[in-house]
């Protein structure tokens, strides 16, 4: 299993440097925050469940980064539609099964009320602070040439830098690539209507 000590380890060989051990830390951070604006995977994916309030609104989960789906319980064939929190707002309804839904501050805002359900992605758990992820276990390159190049912006050596995000950026496009693969393993078979 790989953890944060390894990428610790690796890092230092990597860079060479000695005085910057005390920044790994905010480029681990650093890379795990791109890493979650750019994947959406299975290993992301968590239920969502909520009752909306009197203000038409849920918390959003600490780990939140985006919807996957939403929908009214039990109305699993009519998820709701994302629009802007103006379109949600205009609609001015507290009751009634909601059919849209935005994004407000650290809420989601719904035009309807009612019990909510859905799939969420939440954000890969901090290696700092938890020593060891999914993503590091399964995908430690895209790790270690984030850090590196997170490591390399800093030193301002814009060319390894660059070639370190290519690195990192291509395990997270092959991640993305594998789990849409395995998504839709098999042949597509064309239904009748």
């Amino acid at each position: 299993m790989t953890t944060y000590a390894q990428l610790l380890t690796d890092t230092a060989a990597w860079i060479n440097r000695s005085d910057l051990a005390a920044q790994v830390p905010t480029f681990v951070t650093l890379f795990e925050s791109r890493a979650n604006r750019r994947l959406r995977v299975r290993k992301m994916e968590t239920a969502f469940t909520g009752t909306i309030d009197a203000n038409n609104k849920i918390a959003l989960p600490s780990d939140w980064t985006a919807f996957k789906t939403l929908w009214a319980d039990g109305y699993e064939s009519s998820p709701f539609k994302s629009q802007s929190l103006e379109s949600v707002v205009a609609q001015n309804s507290t009751s009634g099964i909601p059919t849209m839904f935005a994004i407000d501050g650290t809420n989601v805002r719904f035009d309807g009320a009612g019990n909510v359900v859905g799939v969420y992605y939440q954000s890969i758990p901090g290696l700092v602070s938890s020593g060891t992820n999914w993503l590091c276990t399964s995908n430690y390159p895209a790790y270690l040439f984030g850090v590196l190049a997170e490591a390399h912006a800093f030193m301002m050596d814009e060319q390894r830098a660059a070639a370190f995000f290519g690195r990192s950026d291509d395990v997270l496009n092959n991640i993305m690539e594998t789990d849409q693969r395995d998504r839709f393993h098999g042949p597509l078979v064309a239904r009748v209507r």
